[in-house]
């Protein structure tokens, strides 16, 4: 959970934003006896992306929905009641100095790590995740992923592992799409 904390707070961060609500959800698989899904929203008490106060109450949220005996298979988090940052409420018990300080942490961890690649991670993540993310129902990236561009060579196709098969048409069949004319009439 704490990774998906710390790469929401930076996604705030990236577009400017603050976050006045977060929401924890954890789910097993819809094939055990018990299927369980849980969801808890929690109202912050002050918008942030401050990545240490989100991973206390995030943490906070997990004691409170956590059931032990389960096999939990999906969980996440959902940021809203977003807000620019430059629309801060002010605050009587504020204390402006911790808040810049805040934001001069962050903005140099997130310097570094988009710099040298997540060299920064806060006490309670791991650097060396178990598992990764599923992408068995992602469709091609052809448009953005140079790895997934299908090769072409000289009279034949090479479909790469990461690439799926499409259909070329054979010579005397290409013509009636670039012609103009429909195959099926006007």
């Amino acid at each position: 959970m704490a990774v998906f904390v710390s790469r929401a707070a930076e996604k705030l961060r990236r577009q400017g934003q603050l976050a006045s609500v977060m929401a924890v959800f954890a789910r097993t698989s819809h094939f055990v006896e018990s299927p369980m899904a849980i969801f808890h929203t929690v109202a912050l008490p002050a918008p942030t992306n401050y990545t240490p106060v989100l991973l206390k109450w995030s943490g906070t949220i997990l004691q409170v929905i956590f059931r032990p005996g389960y096999l939990y298979k999906k969980a996440g988090v959902v940021m809203s009641g977003l807000q620019p940052m430059s629309h801060r409420q002010g605050d009587l018990f504020d204390q402006s100095l911790s808040l810049e300080r805040e934001k001069q942490l962050m903005d140099v961890v997130d310097q570094l790590n988009g710099q040298f690649r997540d060299t920064i991670n806060f006490g309670i993540t791991r650097k060396h995740q178990d598992w990764q993310t599923r992408c068995t129902r992602r469709s091609p990236r052809f448009t953005t992923c140079w790895d997934e561009l299908p090769t072409v060579k000289a009279g034949t196709f090479e479909v790469t592992p990461q690439s799926r098969p499409f259909v070329i048409l054979p010579p005397d069949q290409r013509g009636m799409f670039n012609s103009g004319h429909h195959p099926l009439g006007s």
